[in-house]
């Protein structure tokens, strides 16, 4: 009964000593992290300061569409 608490014990300490990793995890929680969640960010932001001309050229199109439209609606209503 001693000898199978004893290895417990032990297989137990050699489980956490290879979840431990040194350390590995805190510099991943606190330094891989953030410095992902920045590139991420800036990434984001750079990408969408480019498209803008693409909302000005949707913005264009969507009031040609609407002028067109009441063009017509005036043609048909011999206005």
């Amino acid at each position: 009964m001693v000898r199978n608490l004893a290895a417990a014990t032990a297989a137990g300490a050699m489980k956490e000593r290879i979840m431990d990793l040194g350390g590995a995890s805190w510099g991943l929680i606190n330094i891989v992290g953030p410095l992902l969640l920045l590139l991420v960010l800036g990434w984001a932001f750079l990408r969408n300061r480019k498209s803008r001309g693409g909302i000005d050229r949707t913005e264009r199109s969507t009031r040609d569409a609407y002028d067109a439209e009441e063009r017509e609606r005036r043609e048909r209503d011999g206005i």
